[in-house]
Formats: C-alpha cells, structure tokens, sequence
C-alpha cells in the first residue's frame, strides 16, 4: 500500500491518497492518534482520481465494499493550526508549518507488524520536509513506513529551508529552524545540540542513536527560559522538537536542561503512558546527573537541582498512589509528582546498584538492545536489573501503590548529601562520598567515535 501527500502553497490544506499495491484495500483506516479525528474534512474512494463514493466522516474510514483499483482519497484541514496549539498537534512558525503525522496520518485498522509502505510528499516549489527516515537525508520527499510510524508519533516539519547536518562523536545531527526571530547563531544552536548529544553518550560511552532530527521553534521570550518546551517522538528517526525564546543566547542554551533530558528518552525503550513515572524519571534525573559529568553545572548544583526536585515532587504528593497520579495526571497536572517522585526511585535504584558493584549506566547497557522498542515499565524493569526482582523492581513494588513519597534520607546520609532551606552541603567524609562522586563525574574524554555525518551548508 502507498501514500501520496500533497500540499498547497499556504500549508494549510493537505490531502493524503492511499492505494493498494498488488494487494486489496484494508476494511478501514483509522487516525494514528486521536488528533487525526479532529483535522479530518472529507474522505471518499476514488478510481483514477474520480470519486466513486463519499465515506462516513470517521474517524473510522469503513472501506468495506471498495471497487476493484480503488484508492482511498482523504482532506487534512491544517488551517486551524495556530503557534498555541504546538508543539504536540500542529503549530505555524511564520511561513513554516510544525506537523506530527498524529494530525494527519491513517493507518490500516488490521495489518501486519512486520508491513512497510511507501510514502511520497508532493511539495510546493521552495518547501521542504523534515529528514524522518533512518539513515541519511538524501531523498526525504519518500519514506518507508513501519509498524513504528503507526505506533509513535513523528514529529515532521514544512519548511522553507533545508536541515543542515552537524557532526557529533558517533553520530548525527540533522537541525531545522523554523521561521521566527531568534537571537541564537547556527553555530550557537549547534554547539548547543552538540553538548546535549556528548552529554547523552556519557552513559554507555555512546550517543543514544546514530542519525537524528532536531526541530528548533523559535517562540516567545521567556527571561531565564532559554527553552520554553521540549518533547522527544521516536517514529523510524529519533526527533526532538525544542522551543526556543527568542532572544536566548548561547550561553543560556548551553547549560540548560532540556535538551538533555530529551535526549535521555532515547536511552531506553519507550514505556507506556501508565508508566509515565519511569520513563520521566529516568529523564529527569539524567538531565541533572549528566550535566554535571558534562561540566555544564557542577556536581553541587546537579545536587541541589535534584533535592529542589524531590521537595517539589513532595509537595504535589497530597492523595493517591504513584500508580494512581500516572493515570491521571494529564487531567490533574500532578506532573512534579509524577516526574520527581520517579526521578528519586531512579536515584534510589542507582544507589542500590552502585552498592552492590553496578551502576545505573550498567543497567542502561544491559537494556541497551531494546531501546528502540515500545515495553511496558516490568519489561524495562527487568532489562534494566538484568533479572526478575532485582533492585529497581523491588523498589518500584514497594512505592507505586502507596500514598507515600519515598525517603531520600538514608540514601542522602550515606551519600554525605545535607540539603536544608535550599543550601546543599556535600560531606567528603560519608562512606559513599566516592560514589557520590562517581555519579556526576564524566571519567574524562569520550572514546573517540567517527561523526555519522559530513557537516552542510545552507
């Protein structure tokens, strides 16, 4: 089966046409994601490009009954997409338009996992499409789907300018900016994106994937926010999409967090949303722990970023169990508590670890085969310890259903670690000063790894 997209001009209508190849229609397509629903106009099936019947407005596309050569033809409205609604559904950054496939993309109601089709973009003269395939940029405008174009969102651009690529040890980075005012040099976003990536190859030794796509939105400036929003698509190409203020500098950039953390989603198998604790804890406490070895902050300031964290995340946990607050937290906004309540079960685990001869960096290793695979948090859990009920589990049995925030104290006392009224005290005389130590220290240069990728003009 093939998809053919096209666009107008303006960006703001397109139509998507699906046809059989060598094999018949499926009996419905179906939105990818629940946003496809509300951007959806008009369907029908068409033979050589006249319609034939006109189908239910969805979001389930019935093609039951389909005449021999039919193909089915469906209208995307991308009028309505405005910079408030980004950068999850679609947003405009000047003439550019920010457009995951969760806005437009169906897929078969019933097919194969192991089913590849083929995509073609039909461009405007002087419009581009993001890189989103594996492998280099070559030919962006065709693109080989599989079950993980279904399954996760990809986060896609049209734009008015190509992606340049810049090197980074052991892979690539292919970076677009949106239209839209922005203080920040290339080069300066670049050394920017180019720390967050050495930063993330400072687990394993090596950068959590070999080619990527970084959408950069310039947006409202934020004072002290050099990065208003980050979020991470996996699809068949890790994308980060990061937006920025304005008038952030490079040396605002630089050290900030969030691309980090970003990164650091790519690190392991992406988990379900239920499991949000793991997936987000993971992240936030590797934005901190991995600054520090990067020597964007210091070890005390990845310290008290984390106890600062913990108190906020302590503060949210008023009713409900962990469990309970993943579940709902979209609805209840409970996100410190969710997120920093993982990020403490993260460093609790890394200290079990680290106590008894690993490391959490050892448990990213053992799991590193599965990264880009879609689990649920027991499965991730299990990779990680390396055997059923090891250590990460045991303390995620004991927190995810109780009502209690977890007690940082015993860990903190044998770290050497005193936080009182936000001043961080680091005691070198604890008996886990030296693997407190070892956390947030880097351990010198990377390998050396050839970049993936010769760097490119505009």
């Amino acid at each position: 089966m093939s998809y053919a997209v096209s666009i107008d001009p303006a960006l703001t209508a397109m139509r998507v046409t699906v046809c059989p190849r060598g094999a018949p229609l499926p009996e419905a397509l179906v939105p990818t994601h629940a946003e496809g629903a509300d951007h959806l106009r008009a369907a029908a099936l068409v033979v050589d490009g006249e319609i034939v019947r006109a189908l239910d407005g969805g979001p389930r596309l019935d093609l039951s009954g389909a005449p021999p050569r039919a193909c089915v033809r469906y209208d995307v409205d991308l009028s309505t997409c405005t910079r408030a609604q980004g950068p999850t559904d679609c947003a405009r950054s000047g003439r550019d338009l920010f457009a995951p496939t969760s806005v437009w993309l169906f897929a078969p109601e019933t097919r194969s996992l192991a089913a590849h089709y083929e995509l073609r973009f039909a461009l405007p003269d002087g419009v581009f499409v993001t890189p989103i395939a594996e492998g280099d940029s070559l030919e962006p405008e065709r693109v080989l789907l599989d079950e993980r174009s279904f399954a996760f969102v990809t986060y896609l651009a049209l734009v008015h300018a190509r992606a340049r690529a810049i090197a980074v040890p052991g892979a690539c980075i292919d970076v677009v900016t949106l239209e839209g005012a922005i203080e920040a040099s290339f080069d300066a976003r670049a050394r920017w994106l180019e720390a967050a990536s050495t930063a993330s190859a400072r687990v394993t030794g090596s950068a959590p994937f070999e080619r990527m796509t970084a959408l950069v939105v310039p947006t409202v400036d934020v004072p002290g926010t050099p990065v208003l929003f980050g979020v991470a698509g996996r699809g068949m190409r890790p994308t980060v999409t990061l937006l920025v203020s304005a008038h952030a500098t490079e040396a605002e950039l630089v050290p900030d967090w969030t691309a980090v953390h970003e990164l650091a989603h790519f690190l392991t198998a992406y988990v379900d949303h239920e499991d949000t604790w793991l997936a987000e804890g993971l992240a936030t406490y590797y934005e901190e722990v991995l600054r520090a070895r990067e020597g964007l902050i210091t070890e005390a300031e990845a310290w008290a970023a984390l106890e600062s964290g913990f108190d906020r995340g302590r503060a949210e946990c008023t009713s409900g169990t962990l469990r309970a607050a993943c579940a709902s937290m979209r609805e209840s906004h409970a996100y410190a508590r969710v997120y920093w309540e993982g990020a403490l079960l993260v460093l609790l685990a890394d200290v079990a670890y680290r106590r008894a001869g690993s490391s959490l960096d050892r448990a990213i290793a053992r799991a590193w085969g599965h990264r880009t695979e879609h689990a649920s948090a027991s499965e991730l859990l299990d990779w990680l310890d390396g055997a059923p009920d090891g250590p990460f589990t045991t303390l995620a049995a004991a927190a995810l259903d109780t009502e209690d925030f977890p007690d940082v104290a015993a860990a903190n006392e044998w770290l050497g670690i005193t936080w009182e009224n936000g001043v961080i005290t680091l005691a070198d005389d604890a008996p886990g000063a030296a693997v407190r130590a070892q956390m947030m220290n880097g351990g010198g240069p990377l390998p050396s790894q050839p970049s993936r990728c010769t760097p490119n003009e505009d």
